[in-house]
């Protein structure tokens, strides 16, 4: 083999490896590691990640601040650092004399984006609230 044929190939394998990293990255899994497999194991590596399920993504949140998903019991996020709370702050209950329902989705609409509240918690006191 010349030189230029081994480029080539080289460049054409790790190029065709990504295609197994994109889609194990999708699926919530590993992008380096089906990239690696990949390079040497094309073929093996994309009908490996395509039958494979996509990972459970419940026991994650994404960080207020980056978006990026950790675990639902981090403290702080391993990107940016930001910190948020590990016990939840409810907002305090409704006064039994009817109360203002703008007030309180407000303060629940702050907590969510604080990051107090996920989505499903969020939803849930909305609907309890509004119930």
């Amino acid at each position: 083999m010349t030189p230029s044929t081994i480029v080539v190939v080289t460049v054409v394998g790790l190029s065709l490896a990504v295609v197994p990293g994109v889609i194990a990255r999708s699926k919530g899994r590993s992008f380096i590691g089906y990239y690696l497999l990949g390079v040497p194991l094309w073929l093996v590596s994309v009908i490996l990640v395509v039958a494979l399920p996509a990972l459970e993504q419940s026991a994650t949140r994404p960080c207020p601040k980056c978006r990026t998903l950790m675990n639902k019991g981090a403290t702080a996020c391993v990107r940016c650092g930001h910190t948020f709370p590990t016990t939840m702050s409810f907002p305090p209950p409704a006064p039994t004399g009817g109360g203002d329902y703008l007030d309180q989705l407000a303060r629940l609409s702050d907590m969510k984006d604080r990051g107090a509240l996920t989505e499903d918690e969020f939803a849930a006191m909305k609907a309890k609230l509004l119930g």
